[in-house]
C-alpha cells in the first residue's frame, strides 16, 4: 500500500528547491569567505586625518602615518592636497618626513608634512574645503 500523497510530497525535494538551497549555501559561504579576507588583508600602512596650521596665506599640514605591521618596515610616499567642495584639487605638495627619513619602523608613527605656499586669498574664501592625505607608493625596507 502506498501512503498518502500528502506524506510523498515531504519525502522528495522538488529540483528547484534542491537548487535553491544550494544557491543559499554556496551564498553563505562565498560571504563568509569574503569578510574573513576582508579582515585578515588589511592594509599595513594607515593614515590619520591631515591637521593644518594657517600662518597668513601658507598652510603646514601634518599627516600621520602609521605601520600596523609588527614584524617589516615600510618606506612611504606621501601626497598631501587641497581640495575644494566638490573634491577636485586646487594644489598638491608632496610630504616630507619629519623626521627626514621615510622608513616607518613596525608598529611605528612618523609624521609627514607639507607646506602650501601657492594658495591665494580667493583660494581659501571661495574654493577650499579641506585638506587629504594620499598614499602613493610604500615598499618594505
Amino acid at each position: 500500500m502506498e501512503p498518502p500523497q500528502s506524506r510523498r510530497r515531504w519525502r522528495t525535494v522538488p529540483p528547484r528547491v534542491a537548487v535553491f538551497y544550494a544557491l543559499v549555501v554556496c551564498g553563505c559561504i562565498a560571504s563568509l569567505s569574503l569578510g574573513f579576507n576582508a579582515i585578515v588583508n588589511q592594509p599595513p600602512l594607515t593614515l590619520a586625518q591631515p591637521a593644518a596650521s594657517r600662518s597668513g596665506l601658507v598652510d603646514t599640514v601634518t599627516v600621520d602615518v602609521t605601520n600596523r605591521s609588527t614584524t617589516n618596515g615600510y618606506c612611504a610616499t606621501v601626497r598631501i592636497s587641497a581640495l575644494d567642495q566638490n573634491g577636485n584639487e586646487i594644489a598638491s605638495e608632496p610630504g616630507r618626513p619629519a623626521g627626514g627619513s621615510n622608513r616607518i619602523g613596525p608598529s611605528d608613527s612618523v609624521p609627514f608634512r607639507a607646506r602650501f605656499t601657492h594658495l591665494t586669498r580667493e583660494d581659501y574664501r571661495q574654493t577650499l574645503d579641506k585638506f587629504e592625505a594620499f598614499l602613493i607608493e610604500f615598499v618594505p625596507c
